[in-house]
């Protein structure tokens, strides 16, 4: 069993080097693929212009560098993201397509205005969405989710009015994130999207 004292050895070879650990979200792209042999979409990390699947997620630094180096030694090229719930580890997948296009990363003093309402779907009819529940990979508890479009988007907030709904959902789409916001008899609900989610096999209500 691999010791959390030290973190395991490298030969470093043009073959055999230590795994790329992203600590930071701006560094990666969340996201869904295809790949040829899967029928499924798969979630997904776009760095620099590759997109990696995800593997496995586990606890400790030196167990997810171990494991990546176990991959490369199969000829598997890896990245490691940091979660809230330990490290995930991600393979590369040079055949994979995306999904859904994925939003570049721009500074905001750079960036063009983004129209809310190209991010923003705002929903007031049950036949608009599906409620349900979702499993993401950083987080061990299912979430509240609905499912609009072919994508999922987990529960953020119980707005209290109308106002306080736009107002946070307005934010969020500024920052980069798709958003929906529901309205029902019971008020309004801010909802943000989920790009590694993937159905949880216990049917819920959002």
């Amino acid at each position: 069993m691999l010791s959390q004292s030290r973190p395991p050895s490298f030969v470093q070879t043009s073959t055999s080097m230590p795994p790329e650990i992203l600590e930071n979200r701006s560094q990666y792209k969340s996201c869904h693929i295809f790949v040829p042999d899967q029928e499924n979409r798969l979630p997904a990390v776009l760095v620099r212009e590759q997109y990696y699947s995800f593997f496995k997620i586990v606890k400790d630094r030196y167990q997810a560098i171990e494991i990546s180096a176990r991959l490369l030694q199969r000829g598997d090229k890896t990245v490691i993201t940091t979660t809230a719930k330990g490290y995930a580890v991600w393979v590369l997948e040079p055949e994979a397509q995306p999904h859904a296009p994925v939003t570049p990363s721009v500074s905001s003093s750079t960036a063009p205005s983004i129209p809310v309402k190209s991010r923003l779907k705002i929903l007031d009819s049950r036949e608009q969405y599906h409620p349900c529940h979702v499993r993401v990979p950083d987080l061990e508890q299912r979430l509240a989710a609905v499912l609009v479009d072919g994508s999922y988007y987990s529960l953020l907030k119980v707005a209290k009015d109308e106002a306080q709904a736009m107002e946070l959902a307005t934010r969020l789409v500024n920052r980069g994130n798709d958003t929906v916001v529901i309205k029902n008899f019971k008020g309004y609900t801010v909802w943000v999207v989920e790009p590694e989610a993937y159905p949880d096999p216990t049917p819920g209500r959002a």
